[in-house]
């Protein structure tokens, strides 16, 4: 009997360290957010879970610490976690893609987006899904889903999304209207699936320019394909033709005579 009355309060005693603990850790995570500092935070995440169990809201905030620090497989591996228990979550579904383009996964960056997609009718979202699946060479889905992006009209009273684009090979990039980049895009998509056809994609290109005339992107595109299609319409002469069309300088002398 005394040994259990003597276990109890060192049981209270524990509970209560063990509570100081964990306010310990909070406070060291906020303090390591406003210093901006990724690795304490981390470390103090890490430790508040461990109290807390996989429920803490501070689940969350450790995957997006990881993105931040560029640690993108432990980021997906909480992401994964999180979505196992609620495939709904659409803020994590977007750090696991964030987290899967940052690794170069393009194919596997295609799914949390479709799903992004389709709960949100979020632009940005569409135009990125569309580009994942026109790298992919999906060009089908691709199309259908540029063609669902460009129907979004903007709320009013709000500014058109914008994208940043490349403008070189050499990392220059711009930004520009997500509906400019979109028609980018489709005139990729259609020169893909049918390369005899050039009249639409460069129609896709012209639109985009209408909407961003410094693009460089579709500029350098309607110029390459209107190179293209100068060369189609007067393909160069063939060696038989450049044979008959050479004369025989000896005999145009004898003729004359």
């Amino acid at each position: 009997m005394k040994n259990k009355l003597f276990i109890i309060p060192l049981l209270l005693l524990s509970m209560s360290l063990s509570a100081q603990n964990l306010d310990t850790h909070k406070k060291m995570f906020q303090n390591a957010i406003q210093l901006k500092d990724a690795s304490s935070a981390i470390i103090a995440a890490q430790y508040i879970i461990a109290q807390e169990g996989w429920a803490s809201t501070y689940v969350d905030s450790l995957a997006v610490l990881y993105y931040s620090a560029g640690n993108m497989v432990s980021c997906l591996a909480i992401c994964e976690k999180i979505l196992s228990q609620n495939p709904n979550r659409l803020d994590v579904l977007e750090v696991k893609g964030k987290s899967l383009l940052a690794q170069n996964r393009l194919f596997e960056a295609i799914e949390p987006y479709e799903k992004l997609f389709k709960s949100t009718n979020d632009i940005s979202y569409g135009y990125t899904l569309a580009k994942l699946q026109y790298s992919g060479k999906r060009l089908m889905e691709a199309l259908v889903t540029v063609n669902n992006a460009l129907e979004i009209k903007t709320p009013e009273g709000k500014a058109d999304v914008k994208v940043v684009e490349p403008t070189d090979n050499r990392g220059g990039t711009q930004s520009v209207v997500v509906k400019a980049a979109l028609h980018n895009l489709r005139g990729l998509v259609v020169y893909d699936l049918n390369p005899k056809n050039n009249q639409i994609p460069l129609a896709c290109f012209e639109e985009a320019l209408k909407l961003e005339p410094a693009y460089a992107l579709a500029k350098q595109n309607k110029e390459t394909l209107t190179i293209v299609e100068d060369a189609q319409k007067n393909p160069p002469a063939s060696k038989e033709e450049k044979k008959e069309d050479k004369k025989d300088p000896q005999k145009e002398k004898k003729g004359k005579n």
